[in-house]
Parts: C-alpha cells; structure tokens; sequence
C-alpha cells in the first residue's frame, strides 16, 4: 500500500515521458503486449482496450503505482490506485476513471 504523509506537498509535474520510461503492459509471466503509454492521457486510452489480464497482472504487483510514483512523481495518484480492489467486476471502469479524473486535476505539469 502506498502512504502519503499528511505534511508531505503532493507532486503532480510529469505529463509525458520517454519511450523507455513509458508504461509498457505484459500478462503474467511479464510477456511485454507492445503496448506501452509515455503519459496518462495515452494511459487512459489504453486502459479501454487493453486485456483483462494485464490490468489484472500489473495491479496485483502494483505496477500502476510504482509508475505513478517513480516515474510519474504522483504519489497521489498511485494511493488512489492503490485503493482499488483487484477482485472487483468492474476494476478497468474504475482506473480509467480514476487516471481520467486525475488528469484534469493536474496542474503544474512539465514534459521530462
């Protein structure tokens, strides 16, 4: 689980990075899709698409947050993923709605 201190400022600078820091979807065993997003909005559109078993994968390893986190520098972002409950029917409608709404919450954002 992700914590954010309560007097820690919550970052949220990073809309697009490099191919190679980008988030790039496998299936269990870590077979790479070809798919990858450099940004939350190419997120967003991929998470439409995108086969259940990789949401699925990257979720229980915690993925999504780490790359929000790492990458990303959005710790708040990556506790809200955090909080989504793998088992759930619909977990795809809830991160995209998640990503979608925190992306127009975003503000201060710079290309790395």
């Amino acid at each position: 689980m992700v914590a954010i201190p309560e007097n820690k400022p919550l970052q949220k600078n990073v809309a697009e990075v490099s191919f190679e820091r980008g988030f790039h979807f496998c299936t269990h065993g870590g077979r790479y899709t070809g798919i990858s997003a450099v940004s939350l909005a190419d997120l967003a559109e991929i998470l439409k698409t995108i086969d259940d078993a990789a949401i699925t994968f990257h979720l229980e390893r915690n993925d999504f947050q780490k790359w929000a986190t790492d990458i990303l520098l959005d710790e708040e972002l990556a506790w809200k993923i955090d909080k989504l409950n793998v088992e759930d029917t619909d977990t795809r409608k809830k991160l995209i709605d998640i990503v979608r709404s925190h992306l127009n919450l975003s503000s201060n954002i710079t290309a790395l």
